[in-house]
Formats: C-alpha cells, sequence, structure tokens
C-alpha cells in the first residue's frame, strides 16, 4: 500500500491502513530509539504514541505529508523520546539532540507545520530555480533516495547528495524566513 493510499485509508476508516503502518515501521523506529538508550518497552510504547500523532494528523482533511511515513514516525518518535528524557531530568547527548538522520519538519509542538506555513514553504518552492528546486522536488515530491538523487545530480558519492540537499533545504527555510517572517 503507498504512503498516500495509507493517509487515504486512515481518511476513510480502514483498519488495514494502520496495521500496514505497523508492520512498515515499528521494527525500524524501536530499533532506532533502543540504539540510542530506550528499553524495548519504552520504545513500543513511544512508537503507539507516534502512531496516534499520525492518525490524529492523517485524518484532518488539510493534513499534508511533506516527508515519508517512515521518517514522519521516527521524528516524532524521536521528539517524544527527548521530551520524556527531559521531564525525567535525563542528560541527553548533543549528538542525538543535532542528530539529522531523520528528515523532520522541525516544529516546537511536534505537530506538521499550519497551513499558512505549508503554503509559504510551497510557494517559495515554486519560486526557486536552478539545482536545488529540482532536487527538493526529486527528494520530497518524486520520493528519490539519496542514492538516486547521487546519480541524477552526478555527486561523488550519498554523503555529498546528504549534504547538498540539507544545504538547499537550509536555503528555502532562510528563504521562507526572509520573505514571511510573521509564520516563525
Amino acid at each position: 500500500m503507498a504512503e498516500k493510499d495509507i493517509v487515504t485509508s486512515i481518511r476513510n476508516g480502514e483498519e488495514l491502513a494502520l496495521k500496514m503502518l505497523y508492520r512498515q515501521h515499528k521494527g525500524s523506529v524501536t530499533r532506532y530509539l533502543i540504539s540510542k538508550g530506550c528499553n524495548e518497552e519504552e520504545a513500543k510504547d513511544i512508537f503507539q504514541d507516534s502512531v496516534i500523532v499520525f492518525y490524529e494528523k492523517a485524518k484532518q482533511s488539510d493534513f499534508i505529508l511533506t516527508s515519508s511515513i517512515g521518517t514522519y514516525l521516527s521524528a516524532v518518535s524521536r521528539n517524544i523520546f527527548l521530551k520524556k528524557m527531559r521531564s525525567k531530568g535525563i542528560e541527553i547527548s548533543s549528538d542525538f539532540e543535532n542528530e539529522k538522520d531523520f528528515e523532520a519538519i522541525e516544529d516546537k509542538d511536534e505537530e506538521l507545520l499550519s497551513n499558512d506555513r505549508v503554503a509559504a514553504i510551497l510557494q517559495i518552492l515554486k519560486e526557486m530555480v536552478g539545482n536545488c528546486k529540482t532536487l527538493l522536488e526529486a527528494f520530497y515530491y518524486e520520493k528519490k533516495s539519496i542514492k538516486e538523487i547521487q546519480t541524477i545530480f552526478g555527486y561523488n558519492n550519498e554523503d555529498t547528495a546528504k549534504n547538498q540537499k540539507y544545504k538547499c533545504l537550509k536555503r528555502l527555510k532562510q528563504l521562507v524566513t526572509d520573505k514571511y517572517p510573521n509564520l516563525q
């Protein structure tokens, strides 16, 4: 089942979508959390919480998935884990807090961006020209992998492709900030 189909199925109340979501993402997200110091039971609980967040968002008619479901669930799970650790007074390594394993939309409330901000980002993306526009569209809209982007753009390796994608995303965020300062 394709990712857009999962969102549509959730909106239509089909239980199969949630089963697919669990089957496809539970293992990788819980393994990631465990690798960062979370115990197995807590990792499962956090994953469950992230699925609930995703489910509630997907039910909203204005929800726009701007990353893969795996990326979204991983980012929400990571943020929930960090929040729990901080509330317990547990020091988190700065490497983990600054980690960019998952290309998440950064938002203080662990929610997707407001409709105004999404519209602003889409408008700026339309106005962009050159490789950054093409690269971001390839990654986010066409769902090309970093390996495919490396090949398409002729980068020497995947790290270079990731770095360029990061720079383009940073540029997009700066353009949005410059043009729409009230959306911060």
